[in-house]
């Protein structure tokens, strides 16, 4: 989203003197558990969406703005509606998630990961380490090849875990009430996704 639309982010961020990310969850610091009413459904690959549901015209959107709003509510919202989107897909196993492992870019981020714990209700986990898609293949090869009895063994024996966020509970139960917002303005606009779609002949 930094490519496209935030460029005067990039640019305050330049002006302070901070890095874009720094500078924008500073930014954010006074906003709100649900932005203010804003919302954002990260739908973004061209291919339409995979999880929780499949729907190949899904396309990402910001919805609830009004003029009273502002770049800081924006941003949350953007943060936010990634962890609802994870939120939505842990909502749908038919299991109780106890810790969930975060990596990547995201994982970075203590106040994304904090987040994401908030959000979930559960503990996030990162791990040290670069390139963990990598170490993943790594990881099957030395199971397949009888190195480890099996995966739990392997990622005992290769990951080393590095921070822990335990979720407060109170922000879950608050995320709990936006994430119902979030889910029926995704399902109300399915119908919009399909006539986007004829429209551009997709």
């Amino acid at each position: 989203m930094l490519s496209t639309i935030g460029g005067q982010l990039k640019a305050d961020a330049k002006s302070a003197g901070e890095n874009v990310y720094a500078h924008m969850e500073r930014l954010m610091e006074g906003t709100p558990i649900g932005s203010r009413g804003v919302l954002y459904h990260p739908f973004l690959l061209a291919g339409g969406e995979r999880a929780p549901f499949t729907d190949p015209r899904a396309r990402a959107s910001y919805t609830g703005i009004s003029v009273k709003h502002t770049q800081a509510d924006i941003v949350r919202a953007t943060y936010e509606g990634v962890a609802f989107a994870m939120l939505d897909c842990y909502q749908h196993m038919p299991l109780r998630i106890e810790q969930v492992t975060v990596c990547g870019g995201g994982a970075l981020s203590a106040v994304w990961c904090q987040m994401f714990a908030d959000a979930l209700g559960t503990k996030i986990m990162t791990v040290q380490g670069e390139e963990l898609g990598a170490k993943g293949v790594v990881i099957n090869h030395a199971v397949v090849r009888g190195f480890y009895a099996g995966y739990k063994q392997a990622i005992s024996g290769m990951v080393e875990p590095d921070k822990i966020y335990e979720p407060d509970m109170e922000k879950h139960r608050e995320y709990m009430r936006y994430y119902e917002l979030y889910k029926m303005t995704y399902e109300s606009m399915r119908d919009t996704w399909k006539k986007r779609a004829s429209l551009l002949n997709l």
